[in-house]
């Protein structure tokens, strides 16, 4: 599956890598933020990976949506509007090792057909 990763540092690069050696998923990675004015550039990518800082309103998963993408694959831990269960200590090997895994684990199971361990189902409505 060919992956746009949004907002990433070395650390993030390192560690989707080492949890995708396992996979085959195509990563791109983008140091920019993920938000309208840069939507575009993840045209044609089935997924795209974001952290807290991007911007993943209305506008800008409708513009990812017409662009092909279907699924949205945080590597965080929580932000606004979103709870995620769990809490891992931020920035240890440990913690960053286990945040990619999950998500090379999120990409493989969607495109693999299978039911997502981690999916957080939400409802967009128009403004």
């Amino acid at each position: 599956m060919k992956v746009a990763v949004f907002n990433n540092k070395r650390y993030d690069r390192e560690y989707l890598d080492a949890a995708n050696a396992s996979s085959s998923h195509r990563m791109t990675y983008y140091d920019a933020l993920l938000e309208l004015e840069t939507a575009a550039m993840a045209n044609g990518y089935e997924a795209v990976c974001i952290v807290v800082n991007d911007k993943a309103d209305a506008k800008v998963l409708d513009l990812l949506a017409r662009g092909g993408t279907r699924l949205l694959a945080l590597r965080c831990t929580g932000f606004n509007n979103v709870i995620v269960t769990g809490h891992q200590a931020f920035l240890t090997r440990e913690a960053i090792t286990t945040i990619c895994e999950t998500t090379i684990n999120s990409i493989d199971e969607f495109a693999g057909g299978k039911p997502l361990s981690n999916e957080i189902l939400v409802r967009v409505e128009a403004r």
